[in-house]
């Protein structure tokens, strides 16, 4: 529609969904920032994603707030260098509210430790709060298969 068209309703419309576009994006960061964070075990940068109200929920336990989350992921690196990557996909961003975006995302890492190549998949869901720099409200992981190479990953029979 030619611009001199457009109604102060119409104009509003568009400026609100440019920003609701704008907090998506913003929360989408998050993924490839956590991402780096983990794979360089750069603690300062994890710390810069979560808040001390974060809560991270994992098969090993729930973590509230910074510091526990940062020993969480402590604990996993002190438990052996493994070089592992993660690659984050399909990436789905729901706009709930101002400010407030929730991330859903299926991962895949690949590592390298001194036994056995590992391979592992899952989803991540998080709530991300884009005010300012974004942080995640809440971090849900859902590990579905970790294995090494060797073990494979084949289903039981009858699957």
């Amino acid at each position: 529609m030619p611009a001199d068209t457009v109604t102060g309703n119409e104009l509003a419309a568009v400026l609100a969904r440019v920003e609701r576009l704008e907090q998506i994006e913003a929360a989408r960061g998050v993924f490839a920032d956590y991402a780096t964070a983990v794979d360089n075990h750069d603690a300062d940068a994890l710390r810069r994603l979560y808040t001390a109200r974060s809560i991270l929920d994992t098969r090993v336990g729930t973590f509230t707030g910074t510091d526990e989350i940062a020993a969480f992921f402590d604990r996993a690196w002190a438990a052996g260098p493994s070089g592992k990557r993660h690659f984050v996909s399909n990436i789905t961003a729901t706009w709930m509210s101002s400010n407030v975006v929730a991330l859903d995302a299926y991962f895949f890492y690949v590592g390298r430790p001194s036994e056995d190549s590992v391979i592992g998949w899952g989803a991540y869901r998080c709530t991300v709060d884009t005010v300012g720099v974004p942080t995640m409200i809440d971090h849900r992981i859902t590990l579905e298969m970790g294995t090494t190479l060797a073990a494979g990953w084949s289903a039981p029979v009858g699957c």
